[in-house]
């Protein structure tokens, strides 16, 4: 098993337009993807 950890550092977050563009992608895999907020 792969496992990634990455950290995206902005002070603004991740917006709602990239971030529907991530859950798409994400979408295409058959993986277990978290996204998690500080």
């Amino acid at each position: 098993m792969t496992e990634l950890n990455l950290t995206l550092e902005n002070a603004e977050g991740l917006h709602a337009r990239p971030a529907a563009v991530l859950a798409k992608l994400a979408g295409q895999f058959a993986s277990k993807i978290e996204i998690k907020a500080k």
